[in-house]
């Protein structure tokens, strides 16, 4: 695991350095941190300055090397930052245009549209350029050396190439010249024919289910139902469609998200949506890259932050894979500690969910002592009752159970099968809003006992689990690894319900995601965790 760096520690590890570049080069972590927490000064007051004193004549001669003040940043960054600090810059670049695309005219235009064959690399490699000429009305004269892209493919190359996409949206992204040879020749109907959304009946008690849960942008629901938006636009209900689903054109704070922040100002006051600037060291670069990231919420007391993921857009069409285990470890660097949830458990499990994040907060107070309690074996009836109930991830059928009780009622559960060499440890939970201090220990150590077992197995989802009980408790971090579920948009499925082979066709596991309309949901990685004894 990263090392936890004190104030103290950070100080001393300063002081082997002369310069910040050796600081940063040598122990990045601890500048990085030292950084954010506000304390890279005081650190560093120590260390000889080795930047340059630029006179402003020189200023001025580096400055007359270029025509705008971009150019100017890009090119000689460290003249730019010292004139800027110190008043120059306005004087330094008089001599500079405000922004090359004020010298756009039918001339320029059309020689920098020349280097390009098709509309869509002149738009990709020059978007200034092609804009004037899209305002203008002279996107065809400039362009008209341009070929139609892919013009000379065959119909029959232009429908296998269509055969590898669920949707329009898809085959445009990764093959856009096939696509639009295909729109030219009137084919694309033909050739997307296989694909998804066209398949889809559109009735009104359909589209009202899809936007029961759907949350996004127009964009967003564009790219997950294709079919949906130009159905509504053959019928002219786009507009009314928009209006009554209160679709917005750009992203903005989604309903669910609105509930959680307003759920945790019931407690916080101060808890808000908050935009962080993190210090991160490129390892490729061994630079530091300043990256910007928004927690939806923020508890500035307690240094924690919640995320809600809408399936659409945190699913693997809109985000990267790592993309929620980093923002995990980012944030970790700067000392917060980041819950996340999806849109479905919020929407459908909101008393556990609830339960989880006043746990988080350390703000339940209904108690229950193990004195008090008794140790039961637990049935495969009840324990399915109570960890719908109290798990987020419900019954495991394969499990043996043990469970605390309160009198007759059951407070606590562990979920315990064989493993290879050990046991696995596979529910642990509690009743919602109730704390039971050392309830782990005790079904644990009950566990140890009746199996005899020298290793005990666990993994924790850290989406919105920790480690931190359990390493109190002897386990040791074994590994962490990418997890996932599927989504259909609405929910969120187990990764074992779609699988290679799953029946006598003996398919790959994509081909029965492309057949369930299923796309991939990354986790915050998943934390091995074992216990040697």
């Amino acid at each position: 695991m990263a090392k936890q760096w004190t104030n103290e520690e950070i100080l001393n590890e300063a002081l082997k350095y002369s310069t910040r570049g050796e600081f940063s080069k040598k122990s990045g972590s601890a500048y990085i941190i030292a950084r954010n927490r506000g304390i890279l000064d005081k650190a560093c007051s120590h260390m000889r300055s080795i930047l340059k004193q630029w006179t402003l004549e020189e200023l001025k001669n580096e400055a007359l090397k270029y025509e705008t003040k971009i150019d100017f940043l890009n090119n000689s960054n460290a003249a730019y930052n010292y004139a800027h600090k110190h008043g120059f810059l306005t004087k330094i670049c008089s001599h500079m245009v405000l922004s090359r695309k004020l010298d756009w005219n039918l001339e320029t235009v059309h020689i920098e549209a020349l280097k390009y064959s098709t509309k869509y690399s002149f738009q990709k490699g020059n978007i200034s350029a092609y804009t004037y000429a899209y305002r203008n009305n002279l996107l065809d004269i400039v362009c008209s050396h341009m070929t139609v892209p892919q013009l000379d493919r065959t119909n029959e190359e232009i429908d296998a190439e269509a055969k590898k996409y669920q949707s329009r949206s898809e085959f445009q992204k990764n093959n856009n010249g096939a696509y639009q040879a295909a729109q030219a020749r009137g084919l694309l109907d033909i050739v997307c024919s296989h694909m998804t959304s066209l398949n889809i009946n559109w009735t009104e008690d359909k589209i009202k289910e899809i936007m029961k849960t759907f949350e996004g942008t127009r964009t967003d629901l564009k790219e997950a139902y294709p079919g949906l938006i130009g159905y509504l636009r053959s019928e002219n209900k786009l507009k009314d469609f928009y209006k009554e689903f209160n679709l917005k054109a750009v992203s903005g704070t989604s309903k669910g998200e609105q509930e959680v922040l307003a759920f945790i100002q019931l407690y916080y006051s101060t808890a808000t949506k908050k935009i962080f600037f993190i210090d991160k060291l490129n390892k490729e670069t061994n630079k530091i890259d300043r990256i910007r990231r928004e927690l939806d919420v923020y508890i500035p007391e307690l240094s924690i932050g919640i995320e809600y993921h809408g399936l659409f857009v945190h699913s693997e069409k809109r985000k990267d894979k790592n993309y929620h285990v980093e923002k995990r470890e980012l944030f970790e660097s700067i000392g917060i500690k980041v819950i996340q949830i999806y849109e479905d458990e919020w929407r459908d499990k909101k008393d556990l969910v609830k339960s989880l994040l006043l746990s988080k907060l350390k703000l339940l107070s209904d108690r229950l002592y193990i004195k008090n309690l008794t140790l039961k074996k637990v049935g495969h009836s009840l324990a399915n009752d109570f960890l719908l109930k109290n798990h987020m991830m419900g019954f495991y059928q394969g499990c043996s159970y043990i469970g605390l009780f309160n009198d007759q009622e059951l407070v606590s559960i562990i979920g315990f099968k064989k493993h290879k060499d050990g046991i696995d440890i596979s529910r642990f939970a509690t009743k919602l809003n109730l704390v039971i201090p050392g309830a782990l220990s005790k079904l644990l150590s009950e566990v140890i006992k009746i199996k005899q077992s020298k290793k005990i197995y666990y993994d924790i989802d850290l989406r919105y689990g920790s480690v931190d009980s359990y390493l109190k408790q002897g386990f040791v971090l074994k590994s962490i690894t990418l997890g996932f579920h599927w989504t259909d948009f609405r929910s969120t499925f187990n990764r074992l319900q779609c699988r290679a082979n799953m029946d006598n066709r003996n398919l790959k596991q994509k081909e029965y995601a492309k057949e369930l309309n299923w796309v991939k949901i990354y986790d915050a990685g998943q934390a091995h965790l074992i216990l040697t004894l």
